[in-house]
């Protein structure tokens, strides 16, 4: 791998990677929480079957699905963006040797601004914060999105 050196620019994007990060996280959080509501929702785990397998207080989330169980880290980067947040899904498996491990199937993009992404090159976002009437839709989205990812094949 070759090492170029690091422009102004790209520098520049690191200098408030602390206070980016919180920020991230705060919005993380929020995700977190707007997930772990619908999520203990009956109707939710009776249809869809899903549900929480552990009640921290985020941003790790594990979640149990029809298809195996899940798991959300959150993970920052910087990109040409600035810093951001990446929540991994994974997806428990088996490997070959017959260890049990965690597959990346899918991944959330957070922005400093609060924006979540559905992958890295989505380019319509839902919000982090407080729910309105039309981002309850969008959660509720999400939540089947990653329902839909936990029950594709693994490659």
């Amino acid at each position: 791998m070759e090492h170029l050196p690091i422009t102004e620019r790209q520098a520049d994007l690191v200098r408030s990677a602390p206070k980016d990060i919180e920020q991230i996280t705060t919005h993380a959080l929020s995700v977190f929480d707007r997930l772990r509501k619908l999520l203990s929702e009956v109707y939710v785990q009776e249809t869809w079957g899903l549900s929480l397998s552990a009640k921290g207080d985020g941003p790790l989330l594990e979640i149990v699905t029809p298809f195996g169980p899940i798991r959300m880290d959150l993970v920052p980067f910087v990109s040409d963006q600035g810093v951001q947040g990446r929540y991994l899904i994974q997806k428990q498996a088996t490997s070959e040797s017959g260890q049990s491990v965690w597959r990346t199937i899918w991944s959330l993009r957070i922005s400093t601004e609060g924006r979540v992404f559905q992958g890295d090159e989505a380019t319509v976002s839902v919000s982090a914060n407080a729910p309105s009437r039309r981002e309850d839709n969008e959660i509720v989205m999400l939540a089947l999105s990653i329902l839909y990812v936990a029950g594709q094949e693994l490659k």
